[in-house]
């Protein structure tokens, strides 16, 4: 099991404790429920990061795949 953290608030404030989960990687992203706008906007911002980090996968498995 693999960590990966995408949220730099995560990063600073959560723990990396996690059983099982070695190693761990910090990938930021934007936090959407930090985004401005109003409520009918800020699903979008929920979507745009979404959708970023659903192209970054592609990136991650092989490198996850290399420290297992």
């Amino acid at each position: 099991m693999h960590l990966i953290v995408v949220c730099a608030d995560a990063e600073q404030k959560c723990p990396r404790m996690f059983p099982g989960a070695l190693p761990s990687w910090y990938r930021p992203f934007d936090d959407p429920a930090s985004a401005p706008g109003t409520e009918e906007e800020r699903p979008a911002k929920f979507r745009e990061v979404r959708d970023q980090i659903r192209q970054k996968i592609p990136e991650w498995l092989p490198i996850v795949a290399s420290h297992q």
